[in-house]
């Protein structure tokens, strides 16, 4: 009975993680603007000075940022796919697709972000984005591998 209770938990709150990377995902989608993602921060320079001095470049980061917003929705799908169809029936491979894509996508995401622009609010959300993920996971393991103790 506490397992499928952990697994319920588990499983919300991976389902959190794919809300929020297609809130993500629609957002860098519909705006594009750089000033979303702290790297105006890094550069040291606001968008209207950018657009000042080279109005060329505004328009590839902020279609850069697009695809950033489509490949995130794109994500959150597969992940709500994942989730839906494999993970809610306890099926071995859906909880290590999961695992995959956290280590896979997020943690060199956070190191790269970490790199370019120090530590900000996004970093702040990614980290915690990845302790919600990492925390799914961990509890719902014994739910997919009973048989591993």
């Amino acid at each position: 009975m506490e397992q499928d209770k952990l697994f319920s938990i588990g499983t919300i709150l991976l389902f959190i993680t794919v809300i929020v990377l297609l809130i993500y995902g629609i957002l860098y989608l519909i705006t594009g603007s750089p000033a979303i993602t702290g790297a105006l921060t890094y550069i040291g320079k606001t968008e209207a000075e950018i657009n000042a001095f080279d109005p060329e470049i505004m328009i590839i980061l902020s279609y850069e940022l697009r695809v950033v917003g489509i490949a995130d929705i794109n994500l959150g799908i597969a992940y709500l796919f994942i989730l839906n169809f494999g993970f809610r029936k306890k099926e071995k491979w859906a909880w290590i697709a999961t695992l995959i894509a956290t280590f896979g996508f997020v943690v060199p995401l956070i190191l790269l972000s970490i790199s370019v622009m120090g530590i900000d609010i996004d970093i702040i959300i990614l980290f915690i984005f990845l302790f919600v993920q990492i925390v799914g996971e961990v509890i719902s393991y014994k739910s997919f591998f009973r048989g591993a103790e």
